[in-house]
């Protein structure tokens, strides 16, 4: 009897991975909402699998994405990007604001997470998104259950840094 060749078996997702189509729709809707509504260049990193207890940051925006999956959106960032960004929104000066900077970037990950959704509507379905949570502190993460795929995009602006998480669960 002679061997058969073998087929190689199809490779199969891991649960714990974000599709690279999902990828490069936050990573352009992050583009988009930055040179629209922020009116600064957004450029972006490398992309990465997140590490559990990374990125840490002073600002953390959370806003939850449901409908044929379950997604979360998660901005991270330093009290001085936050002020950056709510100065180049409200048009003042980043010495000038207060407390403004937590409502700016709530407002900016709800944009972001809005131009998500509407990405993902147009593939199909229908999703509801949260009001955004923004939590303010020293070395702050989140974490995720490990069944969870997780992906850091990482943006620089005007000497800033701002990390996007996408975190989904199909």
């Amino acid at each position: 009897m002679t061997p058969q060749a073998q087929t190689p078996p199809k490779a199969v997702p891991e649960a714990n991975t974000v599709p690279e189509s999902l990828v490069r729709d936050i990573i352009d809707s992050t583009v988009e909402v930055f040179e629209t509504m922020v009116f600064i260049d957004a450029v972006p990193g490398e992309p990465h699998p997140s590490i559990p207890g990374e990125p840490r940051a002073e600002v953390v925006a959370t806003i939850a994405l449901t409908g044929p999956s379950n997604a979360v959106v998660t901005l991270y960032g330093s009290i001085a990007m936050a002020k950056a960004i709510a100065a180049s929104m409200l048009g003042m000066a980043a010495e000038e604001i207060n407390d403004e900077y937590a409502d700016a970037i709530g407002e900016l990950g709800n944009m972001i997470a809005g131009s998500f959704r509407n990405r993902m509507t147009a593939a199909g379905g229908t999703w509801a998104i949260s009001v955004p949570t923004v939590t303010v502190g020293q070395r702050i993460f989140t974490h995720y259950p490990e069944d969870v795929g997780r992906v850091v995009c990482p943006f620089e602006f005007s000497g800033h840094q701002l990390s996007v998480e996408l975190v989904l669960r199909t």
